[in-house]
């Protein structure tokens, strides 16, 4: 039998480890080295691990930081009342709204589903939806007023 370990037994070229009574082999130098490679490699892993959860972090707060002043830049460009103020409401139904007279947060607050699914080309759904809102934020600034 041709065996693919040269100077190898049998048993030693089925398991891929030499036997513990193969000359010239020091298993627990072996071993040892196995152990210390394996707990490098550990702690590398580990370190890439924190390094990329702090890195995730720093990115996270880089991009709240980012919306919260996002958020303040809108609300000193927008007038009290604005469309932009309504959620889901996009650039494009506004100017449709605006288009057909309802050009704020009151207008669109007074407006039947049916008038503001027409004008936005829009679902009535949808509609409904963008007027509800639009009735919470008046209120709510009723309520700081």
């Amino acid at each position: 039998m041709t065996n693919r370990h040269s100077g190898c037994s049998n048993s030693e070229a089925s398991s891929g480890w030499p036997s513990t009574s193969t000359p010239g082999w020091d298993l627990e130098a072996l071993r040892t080295e196995f152990d210390e490679r394996f707990d490098q490699i550990q702690q590398q892993l580990e370190a890439l691990s924190e390094g990329t959860q702090e890195t995730n972090e720093s990115v996270s707060d880089e991009t709240e930081a980012t919306k919260v002043a996002e958020t303040a830049e809108k609300t000193e460009e927008e007038p009290e009342g604005s469309l932009n103020s309504i959620k889901g409401l996009g650039t494009t139904y506004q100017q449709r709204l605006s288009d057909a007279g309802i050009e704020n947060v009151g207008d669109l607050a007074e407006s039947s589903p049916e008038e503001v699914a027409d004008a936005a080309d829009a679902p009535k759904k949808r509609a409904t939806e963008w007027i509800e809102r639009a009735k919470e934020l008046r209120e709510e600034q009723e309520a700081q007023a």
